[in-house]
C-alpha cells in the first residue's frame, strides 16, 4: 500500500468541493465522516469553525491518500475500517474527517481529509510524519492482508541511471548532509549518532562503510533519511509514483492538472536548441531535470504521445512557451505594428494594452485556456514590450524605404543607361581639393611678390 501525505493547506473548501464533484458524477463516494453537518456544501465550515479554536495554526487542512497494490481492493466497510484505522494511529482520532473512495482509476484508493485542530482545539502533532506513516503503513498491510510495498518496488527496478546508482552508494551520506539543515531531522539524528560517527561519514563514507560502523543503527538512520525525503532516491521514488499514475490519464490537460494536485509542479525551459520539463516535489522541496527520469516524462514524448492542447488546464511555464513561439512568429510575419495585433488574434491570443505611469504597457494570454495568466510582455522576453515592438517595426520600415530608393536608382539605371547619378568618388574629391588648395598657394605666392616689388 502506498500512503501520500498532500501538502497541507489553510482552507478545506477547494479540497472538498474537488471530492464532491467526483461524488455527483459517479467516479466518487462519501464512506465516513464524523461531522454534524448533513449537507455537503457546508462541511467546510464546520471544520473551520473547530479550527477557529486555535488561532495559532495556520494550515490546518490535511489531505491523506491510501492507495492499494495494482488488483487489489477492498469492501466499502474494510475500506473505511483502514481509513480509520490510519488516522486513529498517526494521532486524528478526535478531529473531523472525511472519507472518500475513489474508482476512476486502475487501482482502488481512498481519501481522508482531516483538520489538525481536534474537537478540544487541540493541535495534533505533526513531526515526523512520514517516517510515522510509512511504519503505519506497514502495520496494515499485514492487518488487512495486502501486498507489502517492499516486494512492489522490487518488481519495478528501474528508471535509474549509471551516476544516480552511483550516487545510491552514498545515499546515508547525502541524505545526512541536508539532514543536518533540519532542526527536527538533527534532533532525531542526535539521539543515534555521535559527533565522530556524524563526521565520519561526511568525510565521504559511503553506505557498505556505514553499514560495518553502525551496525545495529544503520538500517534506523537510513530509513530514516529514505522515507523521510532526504535521499535523492527516495524523493525520485515517490515523484516516479505519481508522474506514472499521470501519464495514464487521456489528455495533457489531465496529466498537468494531476501532477499540481499531487504536489508537483512543472516547469519549462526552452532555448534555440531544446525545450525541456524540471519537475520538483513540494513536499521535499527538490527537483529533477526531465535528462533525470525516464524519456516518456520528457517534453518531446509528452508533445507526441499527447500533441499541442488548449485545455481548462495549462500550467504557466507552459502558457509562457506558447505564447513566446506565437509571438515571435507573427512578429516577423507582420508588416506594421498594426498587422502585428491583427495577426495575433487570428493565433487565438488576446491583448491588451494600458499605461504604466507614462509608460505604455501590453499584456498577452492564450484565449482557449480557462486558467489564463495576464503576462507583460517583457515577462515573455525582453524584446515584447511595448517600446520594443514599436521600435522594431519603426526601424524596419526605415530599411524597407532606403532599400525601396535604392531599387529605384537600380530600375532608372535600366531604362535610361546613358543616366548616370551624381555619385562623388572619394579619389576624384581628394584631387580637387589638391588643385584648389595649390591655387591658393600660387596666389599668396604671386601677393608676396608684389608686395615685395614695392619695396
Amino acid at each position: 500500500m502506498t500512503t501520500v501525505i498532500h501538502d497541507t493547506r489553510t482552507s478545506f473548501r477547494p479540497v472538498i468541493s474537488y471530492m464532491e464533484r467526483k461524488v455527483s458524477n459517479g467516479s466518487g463516494i462519501l464512506l465516513g465522516k464524523n461531522l454534524y453537518e448533513e449537507n455537503p456544501a457546508l462541511y467546510y465550515k464546520e471544520f473551520e469553525e473547530i479550527c477557529l479554536q486555535n488561532s495559532r495554526v495556520k494550515k490546518h487542512c490535511l489531505h491523506f491518500s491510501l492507495n492499494l497494490p495494482p488488483n487489489e481492493t477492498l469492501d466499502t466497510h474494510n475500506f473505511t475500517q483502514l481509513g480509520f484505522h490510519y488516522l486513529e494511529k498517526m494521532g486524528y482520532e478526535n478531529c473531523p474527517y472525511l472519507i472518500y473512495l475513489h474508482n476512476d482509476k486502475k487501482h482502488s484508493h481512498i481519501h481522508l481529509i482531516v483538520s489538525s485542530v481536534d474537537y478540544d482545539g487541540n493541535w495534533v502533532n505533526d513531526s515526523f510524519s512520514h517516517l510515522k506513516s510509512y511504519n503505519i503503513s506497514r502495520e496494515l498491510e499485514k492487518d488487512y492482508n495486502l501486498t507489502p510495498l517492499d516486494s512492489l518496488s522490487k518488481a519495478n527496478k528501474k528508471h535509474y541511471s549509471v551516476k544516480e546508482k552511483a550516487l545510491n552508494d552514498y545515499s546515508v551520506l547525502n541524505g545526512l548532509k541536508r539532514a543536518l539543515y533540519d532542526n527536527k531531522a538533527k534532533s532525531f539524528l542526535d539521539h543515534f549518532l555521535s559527533k565522530s560517527e556524524i563526521n565520519d561519514i561526511l568525510k565521504g563514507m559511503n553506505n557498505a562503510a556505514c553499514k560495518v560502523m553502525l551496525n545495529d543503527k544503520f538500517e534506523t538512520i537510513n530509513n530514516f533519511l529514505m522515507n523521510n525525503g532526504y535521499c535523492t532516491k527516495y524523493i525520485k521514488d515517490e515523484l516516479l509514483k505519481v508522474l506514472d499514475k499521470a501519464l495514464s490519464l487521456n489528455s495533457k490537460d489531465e496529466y498537468f492538472k494531476y501532477l499540481s494536485e499531487n504536489g508537483v509542479e512543472v516547469s519549462l525551459f526552452s532555448n534555440q536548441i531544446k525545450t525541456q520539463y524540471t519537475y520538483s516535489f513540494s513536499n521535499y522541496d527538490y527537483s529533477f531535470k526531465e535528462n533525470r527520469l525516464p524519456k516518456n516524462f520528457s517534453y518531446k514524448e509528452l508533445l507526441s504521445k499527447y500533441g499541442a492542447f488548449a485545455g481548462s488546464y495549462v500550467p504557466v511555464s507552459e502558457q509562457k512557451h506558447i505564447l513566446y513561439k506565437s509571438i515571435r512568429v507573427t512578429l516577423q510575419e507582420s508588416k506594421d505594428f498594426s498587422q502585428f495585433l491583427k495577426n495575433l488574434e487570428r493565433t487565438n491570443i488576446s491583448y491588451s494594452t494600458h499605461l504604466e505611469g507614462k509608460k505604455p504597457q501590453i499584456q498577452f494570454s492564450l484565449s482557449l485556456v480557462d486558467n489564463q495568466c495576464q503576462l507583460i510582455g517583457e515577462e515573455i522576453n525582453k524584446n515584447f514590450s511595448y517600446s520594443s515592438i514599436f521600435h522594431y517595426y519603426e526601424s524596419k520600415n526605415k530599411k524597407l524605404n532606403s532599400e525601396t530608393v535604392s531599387d529605384i536608382v537600380a530600375l532608372t539605371s535600366n531604362f535610361y543607361p546613358d543616366y548616370v547619378p551624381f555619385t562623388l568618388d572619394s579619389h576624384h574629391t581628394r584631387k580637387s581639393d589638391d588643385n584648389l588648395l595649390n591655387f591658393k598657394k600660387k596666389s599668396k605666392r604671386k601677393i608676396d611678390q608684389n608686395r615685395s616689388l614695392l619695396h
